[in-house]
């Protein structure tokens, strides 16, 4: 699962420009009152939704493989194992997707440069019977596990220069839904927008000077859904407020302006 780079923080008065370490320094050690681990109900995250979700990455990679001609179950172990062809663009992704098949499911040994099958059983489900089992067993994490699922078919076409990633997720809103109930609904998410609330809130109290605005830089802000939870709170505060949204991707930028409900459009350039 990917994170994200979210909501760079400056309060900008005309006369300062930063805000000084003694200000930020309470409000870190403050213990957060709005949303913990296990108020979110993740807490078992490591130890039991990791490993599955993990297991559901291996096959759909293994999948993959398979159809780029390099299908993992037929090397015997100690056979030496191809590199898959793909767009150069993708070096760093292919090189941890071979990562990923030797330190976490130890399908493949390598050693520098040189790949081989190890004695590890090939799995024995599918991508499709995973995503099953995670969907019963995890209902909480239906829209990553779904997710997950959904973006791994399509990998494949993405190495191979077929199809843009970012197309995948955003061609239309059929694909743009999942990720934007992903970002917006799911709990290991909702519990950061909460903590960034509740932090943006106690640091307004505490420094609030009339004469500048509050700029909030977001990067990477995809889809929207952390400026559809963040956006309707800041206009909640009652003060002048500057919020740029930024993305690599155009189209992205112009659909979550879209999201964005129209009564908050005058506050926000």
């Amino acid at each position: 699962m990917v994170l994200r780079m979210i909501a760079v923080l400056a309060l900008v008065p005309p006369a300062s420009g930063l805000i000084h370490e003694s200000i930020l320094q309470p409000l870190y050690r403050r213990e957060v009152r709005l949303s913990t681990i296990v108020d979110y109900k993740i807490a078992n995250f490591v130890d039991v939704i990791l490993a599955k979700s993990t297991q559901l990455c291996v096959a759909l990679v293994v999948e993959a493989f398979d159809k780029l001609g390099c299908p993992i179950n037929a090397f015997v172990t100690g056979q030496e194992v191809q590199r898959i062809t793909y767009q150069s663009w993708h070096e760093k992704l292919v090189d941890y997707l071979y990562k990923l098949q030797d330190k976490e499911a130890r399908l493949l040994n390598i050693e520098e440069s040189r790949i081989t099958r190890s004695a590890i059983a090939y799995p024995t489900e599918s991508s499709d019977a995973l995503l099953q089992n995670l969907l019963r067993d995890h209902p909480k994490w239906t829209f990553a596990s779904n997710l997950t699922h959904f973006a791994g078919k399509h990998l494949s076409e993405v190495l191979t220069g077929k199809i843009d990633g970012i197309i995948v997720i955003s061609a239309n809103r059929q694909r743009r839904d999942p990720v934007s109930e992903f970002y917006c609904e799911h709990s290991f998410n909702k519990m950061p927008y909460h903590q960034m609330q509740d932090f943006i809130g106690r640091l307004v109290s505490l420094i609030w000077m009339e004469d500048g605005p509050l700029k909030i830089l977001e990067m990477g802000a995809g889809t929207g859904g952390t400026t559809c939870v963040l956006v309707p709170f800041l206009a909640s505060l009652g003060i002048p407020l500057e919020y740029t949204f930024t993305d690599i991707s155009p189209s992205m930028v112009a659909q979550a302006k879209k999201e964005v409900p129209i009564s908050l459009h005058e506050n926000f350039p």
